[in-house]
């Protein structure tokens, strides 16, 4: 998370100063006193504003590194994606999960689980590279809502949606994938344009 000092070309990183902000509130303090100066505009000062923003980042941010340690997946997916599902109904949490059903059924699929791999073939996508790796959530995830967006019954496209990312999550997630393909991306890269993605790095910082 980066705030520019009006009038000045330099960028103040506020992660580096998170942790002892969530430490002291003395820390608050003094950092607001040391850069409350840069923070001016338009003829007024920066107030409790900067410290709720700054609060909210180290919440996100510590969800964040702990929904990735605990899924495996990416804080830069996670966080991509979860901006995503959050503006379309759903919560981070809720696309951590689905992923991590998502993940598991392409297992399954890879492994020659036939119902896994009916889900898939359904909609006509491979969940797999041409090297055999598994694809990735932000390559998957797109070429599923695609699909599922081309389908013209939502009892159908909800139950595809549950096959691949959960009973729980999936239902939820449906008004995100029925964006399809072009319009997850254009929330991906809304997210990334806003600074709202995070690599794993930032997250654990933050956190």
């Amino acid at each position: 998370v980066l705030f520019k000092a009006k009038g000045s070309d330099a960028f103040i990183t506020v992660s580096r100063h998170v942790k002892t902000f969530k430490e002291s509130l003395a820390g608050v303090g003094t950092f607001l006193q040391k850069y409350s100066t840069q923070f001016i505009a338009l003829g007024g000062v920066i107030t409790g504003a900067l410290t709720a923003t700054i609060y909210q980042a180290a919440e996100a941010g510590d969800r964040l590194d702990d929904l990735s340690k605990s899924t495996g997946i990416t804080a830069t997916e996670l966080s991509r994606l979860g901006y995503a599902a959050e503006q379309n109904g759903a919560s981070l949490d809720q696309m951590a999960n689905g992923l991590k059903v998502l993940y598991a059924r392409m297992g399954d699929a890879r492994s020659g689980l036939k119902e896994a791999q009916d889900a898939f073939n359904q909609l006509g996508i491979s969940w797999q590279n041409l090297d055999g790796s598994l694809k990735s959530g932000s390559q998957i995830i797109p070429e599923i809502a695609e699909k599922i967006a081309q389908m013209t019954n939502e009892t159908e496209q909800s139950a595809l949606a549950s096959e691949l990312f959960g009973r729980r999550a999936g239902p939820d997630l449906l008004p995100m994938l029925q964006l399809g393909a072009e319009g997850i991306q254009s929330m991906a890269d809304e997210a990334d344009r806003l600074g709202i993605t995070m690599d794993s790095v930032q997250a654990k910082t933050l956190g």
